[in-house]
């Protein structure tokens, strides 16, 4: 099912990793880099081909993420609901947004999401000075597959990214991981010579009591184009509230 799913995926996310590269600017992610002077079949070589990059779609996507998180996010609870409570919960959620940047990942969320259409947060537990805390890390939307009713609260998530090796020869070798997140557990596989994902290690309880990977969805349809996001910048009116969708950002069961 695995690998099934990771298959069913890999079209869009190929389509995201071009938009990724050329919102860097990279020669590959932008078509005029790559453009040859052809006169009859033939690459004129000794001919002027100014390849000029006109940077409009990095400039949408930095103008939404401004509109969205060039204020930071502030987060607070209601005084009248948590009464008594108020001020140790608040400290706990100041202490929970220093310890993270919060502020960064939210900027990196909504820049990632705008690029992609949508982009993963996965909160995992560490080990510092003795305690267990919750920490975030924000993921590429090409290593991200979403399962359920909606991305931001999925049934199942699914991560699967490359890791390169060499051998003593310095022959590289790419292995593919794949991790799989409900509830409760995650399940650790690794990609075989068969090209099936088979188990790598024992089973994890991660201890957070719902899926730590969830998505954070561009709009409705988690798309990204040059017209829709100069649309929605230009709606959004400088508040980010197109930015990012609530609860039941898609109706479709899965998410890629």
């Amino acid at each position: 099912m695995i690998k099934i799913l990771i298959e069913a995926a890999k079209k869009r996310h190929a389509e995201i990793k071009t938009l990724y590269e050329r919102y860097k600017g990279t020669k590959d992610g932008v078509p005029i880099l790559t453009r040859s002077y052809i006169i009859n079949g033939v690459e004129q070589k000794d001919k002027i081909n100014n390849k000029v990059s006109n940077d409009f779609f990095g400039e949408i996507i930095d103008t939404k993420v401004g509109f969205f998180c060039g204020v930071p996010i502030t987060y607070t609870l209601d005084k009248e609901m948590y009464v008594a409570a108020y001020d140790d919960d608040m400290a706990l959620i100041n202490d929970f947004n220093n310890l993270n940047s919060i502020e960064d990942i939210d900027a990196e969320t909504a820049k990632r999401a705008a690029i992609g259409g949508y982009c993963g947060r996965l909160m995992y537990l560490s080990q510092e000075e003795g305690a267990a805390v919750v920490r975030i890390m924000v993921l590429d939307p090409w290593e991200c597959i979403f399962i359920g009713q909606s991305i931001d609260e999925p049934d199942y998530s699914i991560r699967y990214y490359d890791v390169d090796s060499y051998d003593a020869n310095g022959e590289k070798k790419t292995t593919t991981h794949a991790e799989l997140y409900d509830s409760t557990t995650v399940k650790y596989f690794v990609k075989n010579d068969a090209g099936n994902f088979v188990p790598e290690k024992p089973d994890y309880a991660h201890q957070l009591f719902y899926n730590p990977l969830i998505g954070f969805a561009n709009n409705d349809e988690m798309q990204v184009t040059l017209r829709d996001a100069r649309f929605t910048a230009n709606r959004s009116g400088g508040d980010g509230g197109a930015l990012l969708a609530g609860p039941g950002a898609s109706s479709s069961q899965l998410q890629v």
